[in-house]
Formats: structure tokens, sequence, C-alpha cells
């Protein structure tokens, strides 16, 4: 799961697909930002060895891994913090539970929206 806090509160987007793509629009988690691309990155569940993989797509504005531009493809480790283009940051956490595929549901957040936990969660 991607985390970060806002003014409102914590923000937190699971990563509950095998492959979750990341941008202004048309993606799995979409993000409101001038400087997201429409298709900005991916987030790649391998089951073999239980990890997540990132890689950016390309693009003009980039995506920064704790502080370093990332190129080609990496291993997200618990805590890592995630800028896409010039967005805010993100922390990535391995969520205790087990990913489901939820692929046919997109979620569109503005760059101030927060989704606080409900008690059913």
């Amino acid at each position: 799961m991607l985390r970060r806090y806002t003014p409102f509160g914590l923000e937190t987007l699971n990563l509950s697909a095998k492959v979750t793509t990341i941008g202004s629009s048309n993606c799995d988690l979409t993000i409101e930002s001038d400087s997201l691309e429409p298709q900005h990155a991916v987030i790649e569940y391998n089951p073999v060895s239980r990890s997540f993989w990132m890689k950016d797509l390309g693009t003009s504005s980039g995506t920064i891994v704790n502080g370093q531009p990332l190129y080609g493809t990496m291993e997200l480790k618990q805590g890592d913090q995630i800028k896409f283009g010039y967005g805010p940051e993100y922390i990535f956490e391995v969520a205790a539970q087990p990913l489901r595929d939820t692929s046919a549901s997109r979620r569109t957040l503005p760059p101030t929206a927060s989704r606080l936990p409900s008690m059913n969660e």
C-alpha cells in the first residue's frame, strides 16, 4: 500500500491488483497532478518472490524513490519514499492482508483528498 499524511489525515492507497497502474488519467490509481503523465508508473506484485516491483514509464517528470530517480525497474522495500513527478510523497508499506484482484475498480484521488480508515477496514 501507499500512504501519505494530508492536512485531513492519513490517506491509504491499497495495491490490490497484481499490476497497479498509476497516473493522471485512466489508471488503477489516478492522482490529479499537472506533473503526472496519463500513465506514469506501474507497480507489479511478483507472487513467486512475494515482492512488489515498480517501473517508471519513461515520463518527463520522473519517479523518485528515496530521493533518487528511478531508472528501469526496482524492488520496493518497506518504508520506501516515493514521489510521482512533482506530486506528494508516499510511503510504501507491505499490507498484512493477502492481495485481491480488484483491477476492474479504478479510483481518482485529488492531490489534497484524504481517505480516512473506517471501522470496517
